[in-house]
């Protein structure tokens, strides 16, 4: 009595643990699979009376499998499982027996796409047929109720392979506990049924991505802004004596900077700031930012650093850059450098017909950043209305000195700013 309560609790825990999971996996966030098990049972029965031999028997059934950190596995499952043997003796064809299989078997994955496994089965007997010769029958054979057999407990010991993303072939050989219970090899293959291949992630997708983490980068970094200094114009008319004109130029140039640096000083306070000459803009793609950065006179200031273990970013009032992003247009199918043909996607850039002045944010390697990245802000114009003191001190001065760099800043600030709590919420 005491043994037959003892196989219905195992019973129940081993049912428990395959079609359950949730009991024993919920706290865990490592992956869960299940799915089907066909495979071939090579089995040789014990029997004291009759010589037998190994037969081939059919299994089918589900799994469930649970993988932990590391490279550790917990499989489990249950087999419609036929077991057979041949009978070496005149008169008997084979005996076949019919079991209910409960297997748990820890797994350890070796390398990729192989694991080592050991573990228990419980194998609760069903029915036993002696299939015998007789001619007395259409087809030749009868079968006769056997006796004799009984549930079992035995270890099995194996390996799985995985052959592709849902299909692994398995091995497993059962161990008898005691010697007298069936020795029994067993081949199959497992048929993954939650396996999803890997959606690949769109380019928007991917900027999209892409532009949540630059905009905590430069939130936790440095904006390097580059300034002008017109030198190559300047150059130019001293060269042919024009040094009025040359020192005009210089000075309308230096009187823009300041406006920049006045301007960030007053509004940008999205991250830290640092402002170049873009004479040393050798040195800085180098990260060479000694002697480079001036201070709000516009001088080099050996005092002012950087912290180089943060990520850096590029600024400039300039013409924007036609936007590298890429567009999904349409799947074609063609060729491809292979040889194979399939299914390909199709993607498109936006026109290059820009030609507006902006403050634009660049990367590291002054590659302009894209969409959804704030990454310009179109530069405006002096509002009169809001700044009419200064009407009289635009009209001597070149066009190039008619925007607001105060306005330009703030709103750049606002747009990053903004962003950047979207994507922060939390």
């Amino acid at each position: 009595m005491k043994k037959v309560n003892s196989l219905k609790i195992l019973t129940l825990l081993v049912f428990i643990l395959v079609f359950n999971n949730d009991i024993l996996f919920s706290q865990s966030s490592q992956p869960f699979y299940f799915g089907i098990v066909g495979g071939i049972n090579y089995s040789k029965f014990y029997d004291n009376t009759i010589d037998l031999n190994y037969a081939a028997k059919p299994a089918i059934g589900f799994f469930a499998k649970q993988r932990f950190p590391n490279f550790f596995y917990l499989k489990s499952s249950i087999l419609y499982s036929k077991r057979g043997s041949v009978s070496l003796s005149s008169g008997y064809l084979n005996m076949e027996n019919k079991y209910l299989d409960f297997n748990l078997t820890p797994q350890l994955r070796i390398c990729n796409g192989f694991y080592l496994q050991a573990g228990i089965c419980f194998s609760v007997f069903l029915k036993s047929k002696n299939i015998i010769l007789d001619g007395n029958k259409w087809n030749g054979i009868s079968k006769i109720d056997n006796d004799g057999f009984n549930s079992e407990i035995n270890l099995t010991t194996g390996i799985e392979i995985k052959l592709s993303r849902i299909t692994s072939f398995e091995f497993n050989f059962t161990i008898p506990t005691p010697a007298n219970n069936t020795k029994n090899f067993q081949f199959s293959l497992n048929f993954l049924l939650n396996s999803k291949t890997p959606k690949n992630e769109s380019y928007r997708q991917k900027k999209r991505t892409k532009s949540k983490d630059q905009i905590k980068q430069l939130n936790d970094g440095t904006l390097l802004v580059m300034l002008n200094t017109s030198g190559n114009k300047v150059n130019a008319l001293r060269k042919t004596g024009k040094n009025e004109k040359a020192n005009s130029i210089e000075l309308q140039q230096e009187t823009e900077n300041k406006f920049i640096i006045d301007a960030f000083n007053k509004y940008f306070t999205f991250c830290d700031v640092a402002f170049f000459y873009c004479e040393n803009l050798k040195n800085i793609k180098n990260r060479k930012f000694s002697n480079v950065f001036l201070n709000d006179s516009l001088i080099i200031d050996n005092s002012i650093s950087i912290d180089t273990s943060k990520p850096i970013f590029i600024a400039a009032f300039t013409s924007l850059e036609q936007d590298t992003m890429k567009y999904f247009s349409h799947y074609s199918h063609r060729y491809d450098s292979n040889g194979d043909f399939g299914k390909v996607e199709n993607f498109h850039t936006p026109s290059s017909d820009i030609n507006f002045k902006a403050i634009v944010i660049k990367d590291e390697n002054f590659v302009q950043l894209n969409r959804p990245f704030p990454y310009y802000t179109r530069a405006m114009f002096i509002s009169l209305e809001k700044h009419p003191e200064q009407a009289l001190f635009l009209l001597p001065i070149l066009p190039f000195q008619n925007w607001s760099y105060d306005e330009t800043v703030e709103k750049m600030n606002k747009k990053l700013q903004k962003y950047f709590i979207q994507h922060n919420k939390n």
